[in-house]
């Protein structure tokens, strides 16, 4: 099938099997087989010399890339979400015309390869949801064209200080990691970052200073909520990121105003409950 361009075959559950390419086919450029039961690639998937998207998201059974994938010269979308994939093969530096790597639910997602820092024209990845994801990786080059990150809901515990060598981040998503404990420092000097999402880090108890060259957004909508919610440690969490009580009078106010709230509903509460524990003793 020569003039083939096009192939989706997203939603056969009972697809176990993708074919050998026998022989090279030039011109299909997307091959979709997305809600398959393929556990595998062939070897030979390397003679489809023109394929720009290659999507396998929700292959439930789906466990490893074939390492020959990485001379896929054309390759520039890689869906690879809610698959069985443990890790991806450091071949995967060699697909140079990559812009998207998403590997969104990928629940047994161990490891990121150090070598991802040498695709060069990764613009997008996304590792959201892959809860055995505790580590992030060195990025040794700097990658100028990544500009978005998204590792909400891992299970990493802090981010290396060359973060930095991403230049031109703009969005980076760590909301919902858990186990997430620090940032680090250099993250203040991203002058590219603008959306910088912590909310629901628990464990997060210290937010790094943002340098007045950082680009960093301040979530207001999200401030705005937790205030209406009462939720006052993360409040003060978020705030602090951004100003200090003892920069000026204003934030000051602003701190004193949260800490009184704090107070003032935790007395609220301890007045509520002691009516109840004397009416428990008589």
């Amino acid at each position: 099938m020569k003039s083939l361009e096009y192939l989706n075959v997203s939603g056969c559950p009972k697809l176990e099997k993708f074919p050998e390419i026998s022989e090279v086919m030039k011109k299909l450029s997307k091959l979709y087989l997305e809600g398959t039961t393929i556990k595998e690639l062939p070897a030979s998937i390397l003679n489809l010399t023109s394929l720009v998207t290659l999507s396998l998201n929700n292959c439930r059974e789906f466990e490893s890339l074939p390492s020959r994938i990485s001379h896929m010269k054309s390759l520039s979308e890689l869906y690879l979400g809610g698959t069985a994939i443990k890790e991806l093969p450091a071949s995967i530096l060699n697909l140079t015309s990559l812009v998207t790597l998403s590997l969104n639910d990928c629940r047994e997602l161990e490891s990121l390869p150090s070598s991802i820092s040498h695709m060069k024209s990764l613009k997008y990845l996304y590792v959201s949801g892959c809860s055995k994801l505790e580590k992030f990786p060195e990025i040794s080059e700097v990658m100028k064209k990544l500009f978005k990150l998204y590792l909400d809901g891992t299970a990493i515990k802090e981010l290396p200080a060359s973060i930095l060598n991403l230049t031109n981040l703009v969005t980076l998503k760590l909301n919902d990691c858990t186990e997430l404990e620090s940032l680090p420092s250099s993250i203040s000097h991203m002058k590219s970052l603008k959306y910088l999402d912590v909310s629901g880090c628990s464990k997060l108890e210290k937010f790094p200073a943002i340098s007045e060259e950082s680009g960093v957004f301040f979530n207001m909508k999200y401030f705005e909520d937790e205030v209406h919610n009462g939720n006052w440690d993360e409040v003060e969490k978020c705030l602090s990121g951004f100003t200090k009580m003892e920069d000026n009078s204003y934030s000051m106010k602003i701190f004193f105003e949260i800490r009184k709230q704090k107070y003032l509903e935790a007395l609220d509460k301890f007045q509520q409950e002691s009516p109840k524990e004397i009416q428990g003793k008589k």
